[in-house]
């Protein structure tokens, strides 16, 4: 299980990369145009975790339109987190329950139930605000990115919004969740 504990962007040999809480200048917002691409960074700060190895937990998002030529991770599945046969149990010693989680998850759209699992596998009530409160940055952050990307009136494709967030301290993998998966080799080609 791994999860965003660093970045490291490249474009045209230069090389952008952070970790332990640090930020790409520009608020976290990089932006290309061979090909047209965003790529927005945000750190979860996960210090008052005293069981959280990594702090900080990046959120990656990459949005663009030119998808032509994409390749690489071309998931089909709209829940691109684990298969249910590959998901780990949930701890035995259950501190928070299921209820609890589904709570602190309801004002959520598509992040609900990665909120939830990722909740119930961290098994620590004093998560349950900060995990929750992340989720709604995500879902927040996804459609202020997709405003962005139609008002802006792309010439190529239809404009699409990836968030990367491979998995909460907790360690629920969460491979991708949103739209266009194989718009990340365009970023990096």
């Amino acid at each position: 299980m791994a999860i965003n504990r660093a970045y490291k962007v490249t474009h045209n040999g230069v090389v952008t990369q952070g970790e332990g809480g640090v930020m790409p200048v520009n608020g976290g917002v990089m932006q290309f145009t061979s090909p047209a691409v965003t790529v927005t960074i945000k750190a979860a700060d996960y210090r008052r975790l005293a069981w959280a190895v990594d702090k900080y937990i990046y959120n990656i998002y990459v949005t663009t339109a030119e998808t032509d030529g994409a390749r690489g991770m071309c998931v089909g599945a709209p829940d691109h987190r684990r298969r249910a046969l590959d998901k780990p149990a949930f701890p035995a010693d259950t501190v928070v329950t299921k209820a609890q989680a589904a709570a602190a998850c309801a004002s959520l759209a598509e992040q609900s139930a990665n909120c939830e699992f990722d909740i119930r596998m961290a098994n620590d009530k004093a998560a349950i605000e900060l995990i929750a409160n992340d989720f709604k940055l995500v879902e927040e952050t996804v459609k202020e990115l997709d405003a962005a990307v139609k008002k802006s009136k792309p010439t190529k494709g239809a404009p699409t919004t990836q968030r990367l967030r491979v998995t909460s301290p907790a360690g629920a993998l969460e491979a991708m969740s949103a739209v266009a998966t194989c718009v990340l080799v365009a970023a990096a080609v």
